[in-house]
């Protein structure tokens, strides 16, 4: 879980969703306050919505896109980043 302040988590769930969770105290192990869970779309939606572009069509899919990536691009000087009909990238599983 990451915690971002004074008691506020955001947790990935299995489904691509994001667990969201206030505890009573700033402490992992203080008890729950309140918790909830967003669908991959509107995390994707909220963090389009407060980046310096505000949302659009454009940047909800980049916001998406980089929810759901599980490899990061690598910036090697070729344009189109592949190689023998493959991306280039580095694997985030491993």
């Amino acid at each position: 879980m990451f915690h971002a302040v004074d008691g506020l988590y955001f947790e990935r769930a299995p489904d691509g969703g994001v667990v969201i969770t206030k505890m009573n105290t700033p402490k992992a192990d203080s008890g729950i306050a309140m918790q909830f869970k967003v669908d991959a779309g509107t995390w994707a939606s909220a963090v389009a919505s407060v980046s310096v572009l505000g949302e659009s069509r454009e940047t909800f899919d980049l916001a998406a896109q980089f929810h759901d990536m599980t490899e990061l691009p690598v910036d090697d000087g070729d344009e189109d980043h592949t190689e023998k009909g493959t991306e280039k990238g580095r694997s985030l599983s491993g």
